[in-house]
């Protein structure tokens, strides 16, 4: 198994809560002694030491118990049977040098642990500690000195063993070496094998024993910066770190903490020991110095309030599942007592298996790798211990998107969001990695984002995929900006188009009556209309694209004027199934007809994005505009006046435009009025034409129109597009030829 322990700053909120208290409490301890206090080992070697606390009278507190804790267990760990609190078992992991705390009460003991190599020292050991002496009983046919090789600073030193070695490997009986420097301007040895490094050069060290075995070791002497490892610490109060010294220019090597001069200049904030270990007073920043080799370094040290408690997101109460090459955030934050988040607090983040996930500290975010379990947890600085941990389960997973249709304009774009899910469905999080694909590019792209934008009229499916094979897919329906009936094929069909190119007209029915009234969905993925197939009128939803037809309301009547909800869950319509035509309702799929006027002859309903109806109505004896709620509630005359009003539109500013004729009726115009206010009415269309229907665009700045003309061929319907708010006149839309006629205009909402 591979575990990793990483360290960031908190900086991030959390939803759930743990307060984790002291460990030890209401003992009388004011000193913890560890003995013995220094520790050497290798490698996987182990040792027990035991711990000591004391009263304030001086006297032993048999009762205490004790909490051990290692701040490097890349270096050496330590553990303790809670029924023995007061031995502590030791071993050694890797090169290094680490402060062991013991805790009883609010005392803490030190115990300062080298942990060395066995035979070549790894790059980063520290120099200068004395090695174990040797045991053997062997006849010795081999001396090596350890280390091999030496990376020395001017002035500083480094001790060298020399151990003898039987025929076979084993251990042989020590003899008496004689150490000489062959090189005395660049690096000196005394007779115990301590080597100091004088000037900057190569040298060779040997040691040449009584019984006439050698051996040497290379030295290099090099002037180059030291720096502190890891940056600047924060601390809490009552608590401790390591600050390690390293050489860049040789490989990162610690140096040896006794080979520097150690000082704070702040001891009231932090205290710093011979051993480079810094201790916290109380709140506030100080800066450690390290001098030494002719250098000097300092290390900023913050202090923050005490971290009594944790904040965490997602919970721990259950595992959290990833999926593979999936990500999930975990926000954690530290709190003081009264509940105040504590930023500068330093968390050590814990990975069980490494192989199973990957941890991103600047994000604090987990992505699976392989199919597994294991554990993510994370540790803050503070009395007791500070820790939340997750069980993690990473699954196979699969993809969902934010939306399962699409409908666009040529030039629109829409964002669509990928989520991870688990077996069952339920969404786990954001999904990363995705690879965006379009069935055709021609009709949408896709960004490897997942941005989709329309590139010209038709249908096409955008595909997320996932690196375990998981997929998910969409269907974008990219459709004009107006519909029109029209006669151009024989009978009355739906064509499509863009203001911009008029004369582009793409063919959107292919019905065998004659289709007309057709709007689409708010969301233009659907396509209402009627058709006259069956011998009477009746309502249809298809696919934008006039696929997958469903007739939602047909009968021996006539239904007639479907509009859409502002949220495309409902349709009104007309309908005379009672005799003269009313209003109804119904959902989207046909379901839950209702109807919603009586009086008189009712016709035309447009929603309002508010979900009012506006609607004609002769129940006054003249045709008028009335509005009613969603449920048909509350109707009322807004027009009142001896014009006759129809055709009620709803503007983009809340306002409605209908037609009205004048006087006997001769010309029909567009005006629009307020909804609320009677009266003030203002002509919007140019005068002079005799308008049958119009509709206006969702941003409110054109205005198409079906205008009924007496040609030489007699009666026909031309189709007008009009600038509003401007002084602009209304250009024909080209017709096909003099006999094509259009009806029933309407924008893509």
């Amino acid at each position: 198994m591979n575990k990793l322990r990483v360290r960031s700053a908190v900086t991030l909120a959390g939803i759930m809560a743990l307060v984790v208290t002291d460990v030890v409490q209401g003992q009388d301890v004011t000193r913890v002694s560890v003995s013995p206090s220094v520790v050497q080992l290798g490698v996987g070697e182990r040792t027990q030491v035991m711990a000591t606390a004391y009263g304030a009278n001086g006297a032993v507190v048999s009762s205490a118990a004790f909490s051990w804790s290692s701040p490097r267990i890349s270096v050496a760990t330590v553990s303790f049977d809670n029924s023995m609190t007061l031995i502590g078992n030791i071993e050694g992991k890797a090169v290094g040098l680490v402060s062991i705390e013991v805790r009883a009460g609010g005392a803490v003991g030190i115990l300062t642990v080298q942990v060395g190599g066995g035979g070549e020292a790894p790059p980063q050991q520290q120099q200068g500690i004395t090695p174990p002496a040797q045991v053997g009983t062997g006849v010795a046919r081999e001396l090596r000195i350890e280390p091999q090789e030496l990376l020395l600073l001017p002035g500083e030193t480094a001790q060298l063993s020399a151990r003898f070695f039987t025929g076979d490997g084993s251990l042989a009986a020590t003899q008496r070496v004689e150490w000489v420097s062959r090189q005395l301007m660049i690096a000196d040895v005394e007779d115990s094998g301590l080597v100091m490094g004088l000037a900057e050069g190569s040298a060779i060290v040997m040691a040449i024993s009584d019984g006439g075995l050698s051996g040497r070791v290379f030295v290099e002497v090099q002037r180059t910066p030291i720096e502190f490892r890891g940056g600047d610490m924060a601390l809490g109060p009552g608590s401790i770190d390591t600050a390690v010294v390293v050489v860049p220019g040789q490989s990162n090597r610690i140096v040896n903490p006794r080979s520097l001069n150690w000082t704070s200049t702040n001891p009231a904030v932090a205290r710093v020991s011979p051993l480079g270990i810094v201790s916290s007073v109380t709140g506030g920043k100080t800066q450690i110095v390290a001098r030494g080799f002719r250098q000097e370094i300092r290390m900023s040290v913050a202090v923050h309030r005490l971290v009594t408690g944790l904040s965490a997101r997602p919970g721990f109460s259950r595992p959290v599942n990833v999926p593979i090459e999936g990500e999930v955030t975990f926000d954690v934050i530290a709190e003081d007592s009264n509940g105040v988040v504590v930023d500068e607090a330093i968390l050590e983040w814990v990975i069980g298996d490494t192989t199973i996930i990957e941890f991103d500290l600047a994000t604090t975010s987990v992505r699976g790798r392989r199919l597994g379990e294991t554990t993510l947890s994370v540790r803050a600085p503070g009395r007791g211990r500070l820790e939340v941990e997750w069980q993690i389960h990473v699954i196979e997973g699969g993809v969902s998107l934010s939306a399962e249709r699409a409908g666009l304009g040529v030039r629109d774009q829409v964002a669509v969001e990928a989520s991870f899910t688990d077996r069952a469905g339920n969404v786990l999080g954001p999904a990363t990695g995705i690879v965006w694909s379009s069935s055709d590019e021609t009709v949408a792209t896709v960004s490897r984002f997942g941005n989709i934008e329309g590139i010209s009229f038709g249908k096409a499916y955008v595909t997320a995929s996932t690196s375990s094979g998981s997929v998910d897919s969409m269907v974008i329906f990219v459709q004009g900006e107006i519909l029109v009936s029209s006669n151009r094929t024989g009978t009355l069909d739906v064509f499509a188009f863009n203001r911009d190119t008029p004369w582009e007209m793409v063919q959107v029915t292919f019905d065998p009556g004659h289709v007309t009234s057709a709007s689409l969905s708010p969301d233009g993925t659907r396509l209402v209309y009627v058709s006259n197939s069956t011998g009477t009128n009746d309502i249809y939803v298809a696919d934008a694209d006039g696929s997958n037809v469903t007739m939602v309301a047909g009968s021996e009547f006539n239904e007639d004027a479907p509009e859409w909800s502002a949220d495309g869950s409902r349709i009104a319509y007309q309908s005379n199934r009672g005799g003269y035509p009313q209003i109804w309702v119904m959902g989207a799929n046909g379901s839950n007809q209702t109807q919603l006027t009586t009086e008189g002859a009712n016709t035309l309903p447009a929603f309002s994005n508010e979900g009012l109806i506006a609607f004609t109505s002769t129940r006054d004896g003249n045709y008028e505009i009335y509005l009613m709620g969603a449920d048909g509630s509350n109707q009322r005359n807004i027009t009142n006046s001896p014009n006759r009003e129809t055709n009620p539109v709803w503007m983009s500013n809340g306002q409605v435009a209908f037609l009205v004729a004048g006087g006997l009726g001769r010309t029909m115009q567009v005006v629009r009025q307020d909804a609320v206010a009677m009266g003030g009415q203002t002509f919007i269309s140019p005068p002079g034409l005799t308008v049958t229907d119009f509709a206006v665009s969702r941003s409110g700045d054109l205005m198409a129109m079906i205008v009924s003309e007496l040609t030489d061929a007699g009666q026909t319907n031309k189709l007008f597009l009009h600038m509003l708010n401007t002084a602009s006149t209304a250009s024909e839309v080209r017709r096909n030829d003099p006999n094509e006629r259009f009806f029933g205009v309407s924008f893509r909402r």
